[in-house]
């Protein structure tokens, strides 16, 4: 009788990821990666997103959320004041 799982390593897990991944979609990331390295060392950071520790990376990409726009001006999220208030308001 046959083995019912086969035996496999991290190797061929990463190999059926990058079998599998959509090109449109790792091209979007890598875009969107190197957006948020252009933010990050705008705010005079020069390390890694790999070798900042959690906490301060969670401040800049908040920030780079609040700050980041589309192409033709638009913010990405709509975080006026006035929403934020709407949002905070308690019912």
């Amino acid at each position: 009788m046959s083995e019912r799982f086969l035996s496999l390593n991290d190797t061929d897990v990463d190999d059926f990821i990058e079998e599998e991944e959509n090109i449109n979609t790792k091209k979007k990331t890598e875009l969107d990666l190197a957006l948020v390295n252009s933010f990050i060392f705008k705010e005079k950071e020069n390390r890694r997103l790999e070798e900042i520790p959690p906490q301060e990376l969670d401040l800049y990409l908040s920030k780079f959320i609040l700050a980041v726009k589309k192409k033709n001006g638009d913010f990405v999220v709509d975080c006026t004041p006035a929403r934020y208030c709407r949002q905070k308001k308690p019912n």
